[in-house]
């Protein structure tokens, strides 16, 4: 059985619209993020991440059930 991604790319839009996510950036930081469609649009995630470019993602539930 293949191992399911953990990590996402970052141009992937989370397929639930309201969920409970982890950013990943370069120095490998990891910053947690509520992501709802409405007051998260994912095309303008960068106001979110002003001090940072994130490189990937993952979904909490993911991260938690390792």
């Amino acid at each position: 059985m293949k191992k399911s991604k953990i990590w996402h790319d970052p141009n992937e839009e989370p397929a639930t619209r309201d969920v409970d996510i982890y950013l990943l950036n370069s120095d490998n930081d990891i910053f947690l993020m509520k992501y709802d469609e409405i007051s998260s649009i994912w095309s303008s995630l960068c106001e979110y991440c002003r001090f940072f470019e994130f490189v990937a993602w993952a979904y909490v539930d993911d991260i938690v059930n390792l």
